[in-house]
């Protein structure tokens, strides 16, 4: 029984270990969107803004994820600042 739990125990670190080298191997090698998609997208960003009501003072954390959302979803590298306009 005791062998049973270390195999299971092993199986499970080696399914979670490489659950977690995929994930940073994508965002590691993920492309870098053009900037013409970026401002597409955050053009769209701002359209869904004003939709959702969105204050001020949240408008840039906002379009931020909205922005990164749609880059993580098409395997582009995600953005830690918004382009200046």
């Amino acid at each position: 029984m005791k062998k049973i739990n270390v195999f299971v125990g092993s199986l499970f670190t080696a399914i979670a270990f490489s659950a977690v080298a995929e994930e940073t191997y994508e965002l590691e090698y993920a492309e870098e969107a053009p900037a013409s998609y970026i401002e597409q997208v955050l053009d769209t960003c701002k359209i869904y803004a004003q939709e959702d009501d969105v204050s001020a003072e949240e408008m840039m954390s906002y379009l931020l994820a909205c922005v990164n959302d749609d880059l993580e979803m098409n395997d582009y590298q995600t953005l830690s600042t918004l382009p200046k306009e």
